[in-house]
């Protein structure tokens, strides 16, 4: 097991009302693709503390590694709802939008993103990449060219 998680098993025996330890243990969770772990611990953190909007963010990504997309995206929601400039639930959220070919959701959450950073070239090629899913080549060309403009080269 990792050392991580012992650590982060030990704060919480500790103390098991510690949310921030059941997060970064969800994390070494996620990261050696122990999602059932990682699933009872984010759920763990929302009980502890339903305004957590990170608990919602990595629980939406365990729902996405598991393809439960409507679940995930459920979750990203309420994290965005928490905290609602955090450009990655947005940018994840249409990532899980586009898997459901559910296009203009992706692209209105892709431009979210940009209007939290218009400097944000992997926004700008995201969001062509869903506009050139859409079949609208013009706009993803335009996208594209923003990117390729702030410094995203192919």
């Amino acid at each position: 097991m990792d050392a991580a998680i012992i650590c982060f098993s030990e704060a919480i025996k500790l103390d098991p009302d510690l949310a921030m330890a059941y997060i970064n243990r969800a994390t070494c969770y996620i990261f050696h693709g122990k999602f059932d772990e990682a699933m009872a611990d984010c759920t763990r953190v929302i009980e502890l503390d339903p305004t957590n909007g990170l608990a919602y963010s990595y629980r939406a990504g365990v729902y996405d590694e598991l393809g439960e997309y409507d679940l995930a995206i459920a979750d990203y929601t309420r994290a965005i709802e928490l905290e609602p400039t955090n450009a990655d639930a947005y940018s994840k959220r249409a990532e899980t939008y586009e898997v459901k070919e559910e296009y203009d959701k992706a692209i209105a959450d892709h431009t979210r993103v940009i209007e939290l950073d218009p400097t944000d070239a992997w926004a700008y090629y995201d969001r062509g990449e869903t506009h050139e899913m859409k079949g609208d080549k013009d706009k993803a060309d335009a996208d594209f060219a923003r990117a390729k403009e702030l410094g995203l080269e192919d």
